[in-house]
């Protein structure tokens, strides 16, 4: 290709001053001829000299080609070796790729799982916690508190927060191991007065006893809302409080089980005398009380006077009747007078009246049945106010109850059912 030009170039190069020449002499026919030849001449001669310079180039050519060659050779292998690297970078990096979003699922999902067990851990810890006896409140009290205080600290690696919470599983394993058998403790205690007391527990199951340094407070622990220490509650039976002491004592004997869980001892210590009843029902019991004996006072007293009330037999009140049917009045008077009670004396006011008319009769009869209604119930009055009076006083009492109850609730709180 580069050959073709070079020989296009030197012809037209040739050939341009060429026809220049004739067109200057196109006017001189005789020496047309040897201008001619000296122009073929020309024309050879530049030919000869561009073949020359052609010829030089291509050596030069095929000089400097070998190594071009040679080197695109080079430069052709290091494309291809520098294609073969990008491909297997570019599936390093794919496989790169693919195994770090593996990785990341793998570490979103051991972290998934580090929350679960540390969520599972604490649930157990907050189990455990709320499950022991209260006279163990104090034993385990640091373990409890440093494995919950673990999941806000943020100082703390997970695996500094799963130790803690461990060494609450392993000391609820131990526990669990040495519970059968009892478990004795140290602690304190508040007895009947009030009054906290050291001394040592023993816990069997769901149960335990007390006995204090000085021995002389035994009974069963238990339990009383608004309180931090256990509540010693005293034995009913006394062979109970001695084995318990000597229980706690010696570390071995019979020990005194509730099998209520310490509920019949709360249902004995709401048990009241009616004295101890009468004297929480405060001053609104005295008028009750008063009323009410006084009301109990008229109700024998009319209940006997009831008894001694005597009544018509009905053999005498035929024989009055045949009198009266028979217009005997001597007869129906005697016959009225054998009557005794308030019958009799109604019917003795009729027969005194039998002669005149039947209204009158009726009207003394009446005014006889008037009286002895009054006198039979005379007193009933009072015990019918007594009855009407007594529920408002037991409702006032209530009410004055209720806000001595809510004054003790603004000073105390109601956390304290007591």
């Amino acid at each position: 290709m580069n050959q073709k030009l070079t020989i296009a170039a030197i012809l037209a190069v040739g050939l341009f001053p060429t026809a220049k020449a004739q067109a200057a002499q196109e006017g001189a026919p005789q020496s047309r001829q040897r201008t001619l030849e000296q122009a073929a001449a020309a024309l050879a001669d530049d030919v000869a000299e561009a073949l020359a310079e052609l010829d030089a180039v291509r050596a030069q050519a095929e000089t400097e080609l070998v190594p071009l060659r040679t080197r695109l050779s080079e430069v052709r292998k290091e494309l291809i070796a520098a294609e073969d690297a990008s491909r297997d970078a570019q599936s390093k990096n794919g496989q790169d790729a693919s195994a770090l979003v593996n990785l990341t699922k793998s570490i979103d999902s051991q972290e998934k799982s580090t929350s679960q067990l540390s969520a599972l851990l604490n649930n157990y810890v907050d189990n455990f916690s709320a499950r022991t006896h209260i006279a163990e409140a104090a034993t385990y009290s640091d373990l409890v508190q440093a494995a919950r205080g673990a999941l806000t600290d943020a100082d703390l690696e997970q695996s500094d927060v799963f130790a803690r919470q461990l060494a609450v599983i392993n000391a609820s394993f131990d526990r669990i191991e040495a519970l059968p058998g009892g478990l004795s403790v140290d602690g304190k205690a508040i007895d009947s007065e009030g009054i906290e007391r050291e001394g040592r527990f023993v816990i069997v199951g769901p149960a335990a006893v007390f006995r204090s340094d000085d021995g002389k407070i035994v009974g069963s622990v238990q339990r009383e809302l608004g309180r931090t220490l256990p509540v010693v509650k005293a034995f009913s039976v006394e062979d109970n409080t001695y084995a318990a002491g000597e229980l706690v004592s010696a570390s071995t004997g019979q020990f005194p089980f509730d099998i209520t869980g310490g509920k019949a001892l709360k249902i004995a210590a709401t048990k009241e005398s009616l004295l101890e009843h009468i004297q929480k029902g405060g001053a609104i019991m005295y008028p009750i009380l008063g009323m009410a004996g006084l009301a109990l006072l008229v109700a024998l007293y009319k209940f006997v006077s009831f008894l001694f009330v005597r009544g018509a037999s009905r053999k005498k009140i035929r024989r009055l009747t045949e009198a009266v049917a028979e217009g005997d009045t001597d007869s129906s008077k005697r016959r009225a007078a054998e009557i005794r009670g308030p019958v009799g004396k109604m019917l003795q006011a009729g027969v005194a009246n039998m002669e005149r008319s039947r209204d009158l009769m009726e009207d003394s009869m009446y005014e006889k049945v008037l009286q002895s209604k009054t006198r039979l119930n005379s007193w009933l009055p009072f015990v019918a106010i007594c009855a009407a009076s007594a529920p408002l006083l037991g409702l006032l009492g209530t009410v004055t109850g209720i806000i001595n109850t809510f004054k003790q609730i603004t000073i105390f709180g109601s956390g304290d059912v007591k």
